[in-house]
């Protein structure tokens, strides 16, 4: 049960995150960047984006970087979540899931006839209509069910 518990609040809070993406005219630096990257036949991409959900710095704006952490020198593995405050006053990482080897990105798109998905998205002035989000367990290794599963994500002012 505490398994299951705990997957749902990852999903949640990653779920949260991503649908609080936004973009700012006043702010420079308010870019959406998801980068499409593979790591010993593992997918790792790379989402980078300014929320306005709470995050673990609290509430209000937060830079979210989701990335795959293998540096033996951090003590952080797996699936992460860094975080910066606008000007970058405080930050933080938060391990999210130390049993993901890849993360698989996929951004959902209405400007070009009809739905399609594409691999990559960065830019300042438009967002995807979605984020899909399907995170890889290591080798041997077994996410909860509930992670396995992708996660799609609606971008409110996306496109």
């Amino acid at each position: 049960m505490d398994a299951a518990l705990r997957a749902a609040a990852v999903r949640s809070s990653l779920e949260a995150w991503v649908a609080g993406a936004r973009l700012s005219a006043e702010e420079s630096g308010a870019v959406f960047r998801g980068l499409d990257g593979v790591f010993d036949r593992l997918p790792d991409d790379e989402l980078t984006f300014v929320t306005t959900a709470s995050t673990p710095l609290g509430h209000g704006e937060a830079l979210v970087r989701l990335y795959v952490d293998r540096d033996e020198e951090t003590p952080e593995r797996g699936l992460v979540a860094a975080f910066s405050e606008p000007r970058g006053t405080r930050t933080m990482r938060l391990e999210v899931e130390p049993r993901v080897a890849g993360l698989e990105l996929r951004y959902v798109s209405h400007l070009v006839r009809g739905r399609r998905t594409l691999p990559s998205w960065i830019s300042t002035t438009v967002l995807p209509a979605g984020v899909e989000l399907t995170l890889v367990p290591a080798r041997g290794d077994s996410l909860p069910a509930l992670l396995r599963r992708p996660l799609v994500v609606p971008l409110a002012s996306g496109r």
